[in-house]
C-alpha cells in the first residue's frame, strides 16, 4: 500500500481487496459544500474518468444524475453498462443523490468508495451562505449524515478510503497516490492533480460566488451543451415570463447575443418558468467554433427583451464558464 508519510486523516479500509480487482467503480461520498468537488476533481486529474458530461469545478456526471433523479432505473443501468464498456475504471460524484448508491450499490461493477469529510461547522456555514440554512441546524445534519456514511463504508466490506478534506487540501502530494491506488490508475498524473488541488480552492470559490450572484439577483439558468456546432441552455428571471438576453463568449471574446425564448416544456413542467419559453440555442457563426481547452462564457445582465435592466453586472448561468473538452 502507498505510504501516507504519517499524515493523519487518510484512512484506507479493506485495501487488501484491491489486489484482486482490476475493473472498478469509485463513488465519491460526502456532503454538499463538503469537499466532494475537490475529491472528484483530484480523481479526474489523476486519470479517472468521472463521467461523459463532467465539467469543472464540480465534476458531476449529468446524464447519470438526471436518470437517478427521474427514478429511471433502466436508464441508470443502461448508462452504467455504457461506462463499463468504455472505461475499465470510472467514478461518480453527486452528494444530492448518493443515497441511491447506498441502496443500489449492487448495480455497480466492483464498487469502491471515497468518503471525504469536512468540518461540519464549515459545511453548515457554507449552506448558510448559499441557501440561508441555519448554521447550527445544518452542521448537526451534516454530522448525522457523516455518521450514516461512515456506518455504510465500514459495513459494506468494500475497499474504501476515508479522507479529511483539510488534509487533502493541505497535503495533496502525500494524499494523491492513495486516491490513485483506490481508483486503480496504473499511471496516475500526480503532477496534474497536484496543480489542480493547489488551485482548486480559488476555482471553486469563483464558482460559489457565481451561484451567490445568481441567487441575489433572481437570475436562474443553465448551460446544457457546448459542441463544435452549437451552445444551448436556458435563462430566466425568477417568477417572470419575459425572456432574457444572453451573451455568449469564447475566451472572453463576445460571439453573439441571443434571446432566451425557445420553448422548454420540461422547465414548465418542473415549475421553473411560468411559460416554459426560456430556452436558447446558438449555432456557431461561420468561421467560429470552440476548441478543446477553450472556455465558453454564457452570461446575462438580467436584461429582458424589452430592454429593461435588472442588473448592471454580467451574471454567469450555471456551468458557465464551460471548459470545452471535445472528443
Amino acid at each position: 500500500m502507498t505510504e501516507i508519510d504519517s499524515i493523519t486523516g487518510v484512512v484506507p479500509l479493506n485495501f487488501e481487496k484491491l489486489q484482486d480487482m482490476g475493473e472498478r467503480t469509485v463513488v465519491v461520498l460526502g456532503q454538499a459544500r463538503g469537499g466532494t468537488s475537490l475529491a472528484a476533481g483530484a480523481l479526474q486529474h489523476l486519470g479517472l474518468p468521472m463521467g461523459k458530461e463532467c465539467h469543472h469545478p464540480i465534476y458531476e456526471d449529468q446524464p447519470l444524475t438526471r436518470a437517478i433523479r427521474e427514478g429511471n432505473k433502466s436508464k441508470v443501468k443502461e448508462l452504467i453498462a455504457e461506462y463499463n464498456e468504455r472505461w475499465p475504471q470510472w467514478g461518480y460524484k453527486q452528494p444530492a443523490v448518493q443515497n441511491f448508491w447506498l441502496r443500489n450499490h449492487g448495480l455497480l461493477r466492483a464498487p469502491c468508495y471515497l468518503l471525504i469529510i469536512k468540518d461540519p461547522i464549515s459545511v453548515g456555514d457554507r449552506l448558510n451562505q448559499y441557501r440561508g440554512h441555519d448554521t447550527v441546524t445544518a452542521a448537526r445534519a451534516a454530522m448525522k449524515a457523516y455518521d450514516k456514511l461512515l456506518s455504510f463504508v465500514s459495513k459494506t466490506g468494500k475497499p474504501a478510503l476515508l479522507v479529511s478534506y483539510d488534509k487533502l487540501y493541505r497535503y495533496p502530494k502525500q494524499c494523491l497516490p492513495v486516491l490513485a491506488e483506490l481508483a486503480g490508475i496504473a499511471d496516475p498524473d500526480v503532477d496534474k492533480a497536484l496543480r489542480f488541488c493547489e488551485a482548486g480552492g480559488d476555482d471553486y470559490q469563483a464558482f460559489f460566488n457565481r451561484q451567490q450572484q445568481r441567487t441575489s439577483t433572481g437570475v436562474d439558468g443553465h448551460v446544457d451543451r457546448v459542441t463544435e456546432v452549437f451552445v444551448s441552455g436556458w435563462a430566466a428571471m425568477a417568477g417572470k415570463a419575459e425572456p432574457l438576453e444572453v451573451e455568449i463568449s469564447i475566451n472572453d471574446h463576445v460571439v453573439a447575443t441571443v434571446v432566451a425564448d425557445r420553448a422548454r416544456p420540461d422547465l414548465l413542467e418542473k415549475n421553473l418558468h411560468p411559460t416554459g419559453h426560456c430556452g436558447f440555442r446558438l449555432n456557431w457563426p461561420k468561421g467560429i467554433k470552440p476548441s478543446t481547452g477553450d472556455r465558453v462564457h454564457v452570461t446575462t445582465s438580467g436584461q429582458n427583451s424589452s430592454g429593461q435592466n435588472t442588473s448592471d453586472q454580467k451574471i454567469h448561468l450555471s456551468r458557465s464558464p464551460w471548459l470545452v473538452e471535445l472528443p
